[in-house]
């Protein structure tokens, strides 16, 4: 791993040489996790770096420091595309320094939430900005908090006039039901493989399940080393 680090921003370099722009800071998850093993922990990122394939497009909603963003974005090419929305004012300004590093202009990066309705909400922040998630509120209830603009599935469908995606990760903090509401005609249109967070916390969101079948899909875990998805049982 190659990583250079500024008074406020460190470059970590993950698999496939792609370099990841975050704050210099181990206190925080990102940059502690990708300092201390070199990668994005999860097994989903290892997996869908062998399941995409050159020319693809993909969506991130939730796309945070962007491990997944640049990772699919290196695998899918210049005649690719990934579509990454991150809220954030200051998270996806790091994302926006990473895609400009790494020379990928495949990717589209929309500072909005998504949701089921378009607006505008309150974005309660937290010193760890994959734990950021929207309030209904117009004022932050807890701390640090910024408005930031609202938008659907369905408005970027026709937005960005999708007609092939191959990917979407979801990963919007208690969000995901809301933005599936959101996305009836996307997901009668099309059909991507979707990943979502099922455990967040303590919770264990089976709703989000039952929501996804009742729009005809059936839902699957991924068997680490085998890279192997096998259906879910709960």
């Amino acid at each position: 791993m190659i990583t250079k680090s500024t008074s406020r921003e460190f470059i970590a370099e993950i698999p496939s040489g792609v370099k990841v722009v975050v704050p210099d800071s181990l206190h925080l998850i990102t940059p502690y996790v990708l300092q201390e093993q070199e990668d994005w922990f999860e097994d989903e990122i290892k997996f869908i770096r062998i399941l995409l394939l050159p020319s693809q497009k993909c969506i991130d909603i939730g796309a945070n420091y962007g491990t997944y963003t640049l990772s699919m974005s290196q695998v899918v090419g210049k005649m690719g595309g990934v579509w990454a929305f991150e809220p954030a004012s200051e998270t996806a300004g790091f994302l926006q320094k990473s895609i400009d590093l790494n020379g990928f202009s495949q990717v589209a990066l929309s500072q909005v939430a998504l949701s089921f309705e378009s607006g505008s909400a309150t974005l309660e922040l937290n010193a760890n900005s994959e734990l950021n998630s929207l309030s209904r509120g117009t004022e932050s209830s807890i701390g640090a908090s910024e408005i930031v603009p609202v938008t659907t599935l369905d408005e970027c469908l026709v937005k960005y006039a999708w007609e092939a995606i191959e990917f979407l990760k979801i990963d919007a903090e208690g969000e995901e039901q809301n933005i599936l509401r959101g996305g009836e005609e996307f997901f009668s249109r099309l059909s991507p493989l979707v990943e979502f967070e099922l455990k967040a916390g303590a919770d264990i969101h089976l709703e989000l399940v039952r929501a996804f079948e009742s729009m005809g899909y059936e839902s699957y875990r991924l068997v680490p080393g085998l890279d192997v998805l096998v259906p879910f049982d709960e």
